[in-house]
């Protein structure tokens, strides 16, 4: 089974969320307004 490290900031208007590619080691930051918060999880694919 795959495993994704991630965390979460939240704000009251932005979450900050940054993960760890598993495959390079590389810290991706992605920035998210409330309103598409779920649809960022709901769009990516299942490891």
């Amino acid at each position: 089974m795959k495993r994704a490290v991630a965390g979460m900031d939240i704000a009251k208007r932005v979450f900050q969320l940054h993960r760890v590619e598993m495959e390079s080691g590389e810290i991706v930051s992605v920035q998210l307004k409330r309103g598409k918060f779920l649809e960022h999880f709901a769009n990516r694919q299942p490891y």
